[in-house]
């Protein structure tokens, strides 16, 4: 398993629940030559992030280095089914990404252009957020 699942420390224990708005902003690539992008605002769990990178570094192996940009940092608790009314919000549920359109969730540089378009289509299949590829440079 990998630390991708949840944050090592957190701030608050509990969250307000998060309303998705379709507001685009612009995407830049901090580190690679090529990555995947959001093109909807959706919630992703970490398994969604893990199932996509290990499928990434399966594809891309020896050929360069891969980011993942995203990391869940967003609560969602839920208390038990037989408790009563009161007494406090509830334990930790599940952690989840709450993605904006134009967030960037993985970068990769130095692979070839075949095993890019190849990798996306891998991986687009993994995450249940309409996704685009985006090229800074000539590969």
């Amino acid at each position: 398993m990998s630390n991708l699942l949840f944050p090592k420390t957190i701030k608050y224990n509990n969250n307000h629940m998060y309303k998705l708005k379709n507001i685009k902003k612009p995407y830049k690539l901090d580190y690679g030559d090529w990555g995947i992008v959001a093109n909807e605002s959706n919630i992703i769990t970490p398994n969604q992030i893990e199932s996509a990178r290990c499928c990434i570094s399966k594809n891309i192996k020896n050929y360069g280095k891969m980011w993942t940009k995203i990391l869940p940092n967003h609560i969602i608790s839920k208390k038990p089914k037989d408790s009563r009314m009161g007494a406090g919000k509830g334990k930790i549920f599940k952690w989840l990404f709450i993605l904006k359109p134009g967030d960037v969730i993985f970068e990769s540089t130095l692979v070839p252009l075949s095993v890019i378009i190849k990798t996306f289509k891998l991986v687009k299949k993994k995450l249940k957020v309409k996704t685009k590829l985006i090229i800074t440079k000539n590969v």
